[in-house]
């Protein structure tokens, strides 16, 4: 089985829960150095807020090519040497999603691994999971 979420709704969830904690550096992919996500107005619809989420999609994809539910699609169902190595922690263990979610952001990943990336996920066959379940 496989499970799959529009990266569109993702990311501006992904947002929001940052934006909801009681400060930037209390989000374990947040440093002091990056910018502030912390919205101005409680449905996080007002001009600044609308800034602070374009300025948080750039910080947080940098210059890749690739987005972070792509780096969670590899991690899940990529399979192979290539993928295998760049989806590597320190120890020498492949990553599971989760571990890519917590210690991994799309501007971690060099432009040489971004793009093996892309050419395995381009590969993946769709019709290798029996049933793809859609997440909210």
């Amino acid at each position: 089985m496989g499970v799959i979420r529009n990266p569109c709704e993702w990311l501006v969830s992904k947002w929001a829960f940052i934006a909801d904690q009681t400060s930037d550096v209390g989000h374990p992919k947040w440093e002091k150095d990056r910018p502030s996500v912390h919205t101005e107005s409680e449905l996080k619809d007002s001009p600044e807020d609308i800034q602070k989420f374009r300025d948080f999609v750039r910080d947080f994809h940098g210059n890749s090519t690739l987005g972070e539910q792509s780096l969670l699609f590899a991690a899940s169902y990529l399979q192979g040497d290539k993928a295998d190595y760049i989806l590597t922690d320190a120890r020498g263990a492949h990553m599971t999603p989760h571990m890519v979610e917590l210690k991994m952001e799309p501007r971690d990943y060099s432009p040489e691994d971004s793009a093996i990336l892309q050419q395995e996920l381009e590969l993946f066959d769709p019709k290798d999971v029996n049933c793809w379940v859609r997440n909210e």
